[in-house]
């Protein structure tokens, strides 16, 4: 008897409910799901760890109350759900749950929550902006300087009271742990500071006016960005470790934002840039991936 009493003890105290296998629905394998089990493969060394995990869900058609129900049974709800996909993200779902929701209405998949890291490889000159030796009939002799257009720079925050972007900052938000409100004031509680460096980084390589280094003499700063008189719309989606997955909301951010009046200057944003990616590939199937497609609510380019 006493055996008996230990058993359920060791089972009540594991938090992992005895419960049958799930059965679950047909998958077609595909780039991420090589087994067509529904399960992302690069779940599979985080699971066998018996860690939480962050995931996508992803379904054939927009999710509804039906799916809701089915997840509520399993405890669980989503963090966020997706404006323009039919994607729920769920954040520290314990990996003994994982394969119940393949059972789940209309689940293509349970996709992995890739982990963003700052990259960047290509320089102005390299992209046509300005003269080079290389290239000479580039976009700056026809005027094209980014006037009027409003840059949105998804990275680790961007440090905006520097003196490349004086006048610049039109408007910033923190998505880290879900996009807040926006403020159009600068260095305000609400401006998301950057503390890794990438994103002003990068910011500076989109739209900075340089320093006044003119080593070569033709008369302009050495260090401009590709567009020095586009402005600044910060968007904070990856912590201050340079690392993060909150892109997938700072897209949509973006695109709810596309027309926006800030107030002052041009309203909307008309380019997202990232210069983010992740340790593996992709097909461009991923969740991030199709959010960065265009949709007819959104004209951005990225």
């Amino acid at each position: 008897m006493l055996r008996y009493v230990v058993v359920v003890i060791l089972l009540l105290l594991s938090g992992a409910p005895a419960l049958p296998a799930p059965v679950a629905g047909e998958f077609a394998p595909s780039y991420f799901d090589g087994d067509g089990d529904g399960v992302d493969d690069r779940l599979a060394p985080l699971l066998a760890q018996g860690a939480a995990v962050d995931i996508f869900l992803v379904f054939d058609v927009a999710p509804g109350a039906e799916q809701r129900r089915a997840l509520a049974s399993l405890g669980l709800e989503p963090s966020y759900e997706s404006h323009y996909l039919p994607v729920w993200q769920l954040d520290g779902v314990p990996a003994y749950k994982v394969g119940w929701l393949t059972t789940l209405p209309g689940l293509r998949l349970v996709e992995w929550q890739a982990i963003y890291y700052p990259l960047l490889s290509t320089s102005v000159p390299a992209v046509k902006a300005r003269d080079s030796s290389t290239y000479d009939d580039v976009a700056w002799d026809r005027g094209l300087q980014g006037a009027g257009v409003n840059i949105a720079i998804l990275d680790t925050g961007v440090d905006n009271e520097h003196e490349t972007f004086e006048g610049r900052f039109i408007a910033g938000v923190d998505c880290v742990g879900g996009c807040n409100d926006y403020t159009t004031e600068e260095d305000s509680g609400g401006d998301p500071d950057d503390r890794n460096g990438h994103g002003t980084h990068t910011a500076s390589t989109a739209l900075g006016t340089g320093g006044e280094t003119d080593d070569d003499g033709d008369g302009e700063p050495d260090y401009m960005g590709v567009a020095p008189e586009a402005r600044l719309v910060d968007v904070k989606v990856m912590t201050d470790l340079g690392a993060g997955g909150n892109v997938l909301q700072g897209i949509e951010w973006c695109t709810d934002h596309a027309d926006e009046d800030w107030g002052s200057g041009t309203a909307g944003i008309q380019v997202m840039s990232m210069s983010v990616g992740t340790s593996g590939g992709s097909d461009g199937s991923d969740s991030v991936s199709q959010a960065k497609r265009p949709t007819p609510r959104s004209r951005l380019a990225s």
